[in-house]
This record gives structure tokens, sequence and C-alpha cells, in this order.
């Protein structure tokens, strides 16, 4: 939302990278969703825009605002594990032919596709334990 904001009120990345004091390629980064915003950072956009910073980027961008800084490691492969349990939990059908493991939600694969093997039985683990609490 943030490009087509910017677009619509005739800013370019250059003037709101003057304007907030974050660089261009980081306020292209948080635009793209290839980089997560911090809280400084959130406040920065908040007050240029005038919106909610909810308003204007994606949660992935934001999974980390309220818990900075960014997990590293096994911590941060879990949270990226347990977002895309969330998103395939809304996009599959249980009563589908192919049965639970069908999967209607591409973004959610692909994370789960990028997991090397040697954490697969952690991955599943972690899972089932979502489930658990659920």
């Amino acid at each position: 939302m943030v490009t087509e904001i910017a677009l619509d009120r005739g800013l370019t990345r250059a003037q709101i990278a003057a304007a907030t004091g974050i660089p261009v390629s980081a306020y292209s980064n948080h635009a793209k969703g290839r980089r997560h915003v911090s809280p400084d950072e959130a406040k920065a956009y908040e007050a240029f825009f005038g919106l909610p910073i909810q308003t204007l980027f994606d949660d992935d961008v934001l999974a980390y605002v309220n818990d900075w800084p960014p997990r590293r490691g096994m911590g941060s492969r879990k949270h990226d594990v347990a977002r895309a349990h969330s998103r395939l939990v809304k996009g599959v059908d249980a009563d589908a032919e192919y049965g639970e493991d069908y999967i209607m939600d591409v973004p959610a694969q692909t994370v789960l596709m990028q997991i090397p093997d040697s954490y697969v039985d952690q991955v599943v683990a972690f899972l089932r334990g979502l489930d658990a609490r659920s």
C-alpha cells in the first residue's frame, strides 16, 4: 500500500527518504516486502504519511515491529514456519478429495519448501505443537 499511497500523493522515494530519515534502499526493500520495519522506522512512516503503519505495509513486513530485533537462527525459522502454518490453515480444505495435505496457499507452500531437509522433523513437531494449542 505504501507505494500506491506515495504515487497518489506524487511522492518519490528520495522525497520519502529525506522526510523520514530512512535510506532509499531501506524504503524500497520495505515497500517490496524484502526487509522488516523497525519500531523507529514505523514511527517515522506514521508521522510522515499520517496513517497507521498497518495501513502502509503488509503484516509480513511488520512481523517484528513490536518484537525488535528480528529473531535469528532457529527462532526466526520457527516464526516463519508459524506464519506459513497460519496461512496454510486458512487454505486447507479438509473435505477436498486430496485430503488435508492439499495446499491451496502457494506463498505458504513456497516458504515451507525452502526449509532444508535437516529441519523437517523439527518443523513437523513444531506444527503439531501449534495444532495442539489451537
